[in-house]
């Protein structure tokens, strides 16, 4: 399908080539026989043609007929695998409906397709491995312990955004929502849990159930917004 948008680009163009060389071409017309006319002695010679005059309306019907080619083109948009597309009007804004890798119709000059990568992402946070000796390396997520005692955590979160929501994400949300929504929402949710557990209840004989509470929480703040743990 891009091979059709691309051919009917092409076509549009040619035809408005064509209707911009009509004019031109009779302009040329015009000074050729002006200049035989006055003759390479400088006198003047009346047996020749008179000029005729621009069309200037055929150009016209011949640009308004490459506007059409054009249109089409425009109103084919291409969603990419792996990503979701969302309509918004310039009438009624966002559209309802997700549009989903392929070809979809649009209209030309009203609607607009934004797209969103609908694949897994991972954000990590806290303590994380990094280098080829896979060294910790301290990052942002700093809590509070029972005991009132700061400890870094390492986090990973996997997540992708909803397909049947990307026109909520898009209608009401900041952009992009993924990256500006999960951070801070995985922060305050491991901020607000870790003050009723203690150090050692955290990293060792209450770990899952600490991992458990804290996706649970995640998960259920993101899923609001459109955003898939």
């Amino acid at each position: 399908m891009l091979a059709l948008k691309l051919l009917l680009m092409i076509a549009g163009a040619l035809i408005w080539a064509a209707a911009v060389a009509i004019p031109l071409y009779a302009l040329w017309l015009r000074l050729e026989i002006m200049r035989r006319k006055t003759g390479e002695d400088g006198t003047a010679q009346q047996d020749l043609a008179q000029p005729k005059a621009v069309n200037w309306r055929r150009s016209v019907a011949v640009a308004i007929a490459g506007c059409v080619p054009m249109l089409m083109a425009a109103g084919i948009v291409v969603v990419p695998s792996g990503m979701g597309g969302v309509r918004i009007s310039q009438l009624s804004g966002t559209l309802p409906c997700t549009l989903y890798p392929g070809m979809h119709i649009v209209t030309p000059l009203v609607d607009s397709v934004q797209l969103f990568d609908l694949r897994d992402h991972v954000f990590t946070a806290g303590l994380v491995e990094q280098g080829p000796k896979k060294e910790p390396v301290a990052t942002d997520l700093k809590v509070q312990s029972l005991e009132g005692l700061n400890i870094g955590l390492g986090v990973t979160v996997r997540y992708r955004l909803d397909p049947n929501k990307l026109a909520s994400v898009q209608a009401h949300l900041p952009q992009p929502a993924d990256t500006e929504l999960v951070p801070p929402v995985v922060a305050s949710a491991w901020r607000e849990l870790t003050p009723h557990y203690t150090v050692k209840e955290i990293f060792s004989t209450k770990r899952e159930e600490v991992r458990a509470k804290a996706a649970a929480i995640i998960t259920s703040k993101l899923e609001s917004d459109g955003i898939v743990v």
